[in-house]
């Protein structure tokens, strides 16, 4: 093998290297700041993608953004529910009132 095909791979596999260095640091860093996260989210709108993905906006028009975790459709969640999830919980739980007004546990989900 000549000196400049070693260089080159030797270049290549210190690229893909610091790539995957790079991505599993920056996974870590949102998977940790998410963890810490805390969230009270009342859902004003559903919006399901072509992927079958479903997205949630609350009354201000806010993405309710989680990297853990991904909604599919059909969604149990409708407008007016509340998503929340207590700061270093690995648990969404899903609220939705009943007939009297009162908040019932929808739907507990455990994230990674």
């Amino acid at each position: 093998m000549s000196n400049v095909r070693k260089r080159s791979l030797v270049y290549l596999i210190s690229f893909l290297v610091i790539l995957l260095l790079v991505t599993f640091i920056l996974t870590n860093h949102y998977k940790k700041k998410e963890f810490a996260q805390e969230i009270y989210f009342i859902v004003e709108k559903v919006e399901v993608s072509p992927a079958l993905r479903c997205f949630y906006y609350n009354e201000e028009g806010d993405k309710l953004l989680l990297n853990s975790y991904t909604f599919y459709a059909p969604s149990e969640i409708e407008k007016g529910d509340i998503i929340t999830k207590k700061t270093n919980s690995n648990q969404i739980v899903i609220y939705s009132k009943n007939s009297l007004g009162v908040d019932e546990i929808k739907r507990v989900i455990d994230i990674k």
